[in-house]
């Protein structure tokens, strides 16, 4: 995921276990650091000063602070078996609606929106 703000490239590693970044032009690598119990991170997306990971070892969606120094990692999701990837969008670049648009589904951290399903 790109922070265009920082100018920096951040990824996981789910062979390694970890999250690394980068700045725009592929130097100034490093590894973040976060304490937590050891995490298999898979998908990655950044909010804010906050990145958020997919993790299948604890089957969660999890978060913390980009600087990565030792960052406290807080679950946002428990229980979230079968996650892939993660990708927070803008809101100014969104259109359309649902009823994460008011006042975020009134949820704390992220809203997921499921559409009833619908049969013929």
């Amino acid at each position: 995921t790109v922070d265009y703000e920082a100018g920096l490239l951040y990824w996981a590693d789910a062979q390694l276990d970890r999250i690394e970044r980068c700045d725009l032009l592929g130097t100034n690598r490093k590894q973040l650091s976060f304490s937590s119990a050891p995490m298999h991170v898979f998908g990655l997306t950044l909010v804010g000063n906050y990145l958020y990971w997919t993790d299948w070892h604890t089957r969660a969606i999890s978060k913390a602070n980009k600087a990565g120094k030792s960052a406290k990692v807080e679950v946002v999701l428990n229980d979230a078996q079968g996650l892939m990837d993660i990708e927070a969008v803008s809101s100014r670049r969104q259109t359309g609606s649902n009823p994460c648009t008011v006042r975020n589904g009134n949820c704390t951290h992220l809203c997921f929106y499921k559409p009833e399903t619908r049969q013929a």
